[in-house]
């Protein structure tokens, strides 16, 4: 199975003696969407999901960019490539595709071409004298019938994939794409559905002439219960993003600023074009484009806080609060530490009671926090989880570690249970005199 883009005249009214209720100007090329590993093997994701065709400042080649994942059941990925229309236009007004030889090896077919061109509209500019595709001739026909495929596939820009995401336990379903202006420039943002029911946001970053990054800004669980993203479509209009799968149709804000963060620098650090600090507000807020010098910060390319922020709140720990945990000699727990970013790493510090000196400590980390595991008496302490990103360090959050010798709990266990009877009910034949009087009443 390959991915193939296909190419008729909207006014195509089929043949007269042949093609008779078919398509006269059918033709098709195929999509390439790969990757070369650094061992030289291509990896090609042939199946393709879904598509989002993008306005440019030319009406005439707008982009087209499709969704892509892998057939094969040893490499599981997928990919997002981009094409330009005037690619997929020249392809189409390439040569064609012919079975030639003993193997049918796919050769450019270098005969005599009828005119009109195979695949031409009737009434266009290069067909004259001809306005309906019952005119053409049958060996024009016949070639679009025993030719419909062209030689040369099409590329995506560059030749490669704009976003590639490989050995994944989901894969993507669905695109939409959205250009938005910033203090910097503009970007274009991809929405992509997965088949585990959540949508992404990739800010897609310029990095050279060639050359781009994807940044995961979000990832949004869309409905209770998850379910495969069949469709994404933008409303420019209301800023919002309606997402529809088998469970049902939903929206979302193209834009959810405050969950980054309530600092300058957690709103600079999410280099959301979306979003800015609003310096009058205190708050990390919609940005929107306006001439007049207006108290905000936004760094996109760069998301620098110390350059940004400066002036702001930049005491990033100063609304972590102290929590207090109980472990166990010997036991496991879970210190929990939620990261705004998913580009952040997490460092965990130590320090001991009784001491002032605060040293790395390494935990085994899992989603939302790390586990520390064989707790021991000596693990007690103020234990901070540290997120740096861009080379911005802040403190996540703090838990004071209390831990309980094994003695205690083995003597808790070994107590024997009590269960006092609660002091509002009467006893047992205090009961039994008032039901008495009941009855006898």
């Amino acid at each position: 199975m390959v991915s193939r883009i296909a190419r008729i005249c909207l006014n195509d009214e089929g043949g007269m003696r042949s093609l008779v209720g078919k398509w006269t100007s059918f033709l098709k090329a195929r999509l390439v969407c790969s990757v070369i590993g650094p061992d030289g093997v291509e990896t090609s994701f042939d199946q393709l999901r879904d598509i989002f065709i993008q306005q440019t400042q030319d009406k005439q080649n707008p982009l087209i960019y499709g969704v892509f994942t892998t057939l094969g059941s040893v490499f599981r990925g997928s990919a997002v490539c981009v094409f330009s229309l005037a690619d997929v236009r020249a392809v189409f007004n390439g040569p064609f595709a012919h079975k030639e030889g003993h193997g049918y090896q796919m050769t450019a077919y270098t005969g005599k071409t009828p005119y009109p061109r195979p695949g031409a509209c009737a009434g266009g500019f290069s067909v004259t004298g001809i306005h309906s595709s019952k005119l053409f001739g049958e060996d024009v026909l016949r070639f679009v019938r025993t030719h419909p495929l062209m030689y040369t596939s099409v590329y995506p820009l560059n030749r490669r994939p704009l976003l590639l995401l490989s050995d994944a336990s989901y894969t993507y379903t669905s695109i939409a794409v959205d250009t938005v202006p910033a203090a910097d420039g503009e970007y274009t943002v991809l929405f992509l559905g997965t088949d585990r029911g959540t949508v992404q946001k990739v800010m897609i970053l310029p990095k050279g002439p060639e050359e781009t990054e994807g940044i995961t800004l979000e990832e949004v669980e869309v409905f209770k219960v998850p379910s495969p993203i069949k469709n994404i479509k933008i409303s420019s209009k209301r800023h919002q993003l309606y997402v529809s799968s088998d469970v049902g149709v939903t929206q979302l804000s193209l834009h959810r600023c405050a969950v980054y963060g309530k600092t300058c620098a957690d709103c600079c650090l999410s280099r959301d074009p979306y979003c800015a600090w609003d310096g009058n507000t205190n708050a990390c807020a919609r940005y929107t484009p306006s001439p007049v010098r207006r108290n905000r910060r936004q760094d996109v390319r760069h998301g620098d806080p110390m350059r940004q922020c400066r002036g702001y709140n930049m005491q990033v720990d100063r609304g972590v609060s102290e929590k207090l945990q109980i472990g166990v000699e010997g036991g496991s727990v879970f210190l929990q530490c939620d990261t705004k970013s998913p580009l952040e790493s997490v460092t965990w510090l130590l320090q001991r009671d009784g001491t002032q000196h605060r040293k790395e400590v390494r935990l085994h980390p899992m989603e939302g926090g790390a586990i520390l595991r064989s707790v021991q008496i000596n693990d007690a302490g103020l234990y901070t989880c540290l997120g740096t990103e861009n080379g911005f360090r802040r403190a996540r959050g703090k838990i004071r570690l209390s831990v309980l010798p094994r003695e205690i709990l083995e003597k808790l266990s070994a107590a024997p249970t009590m269960f006092p009877l609660p002091a509002q009910c009467p006893p047992a034949r205090s009961r039994q005199k008032a039901r008495a009087q009941v009855e006898r009443n």
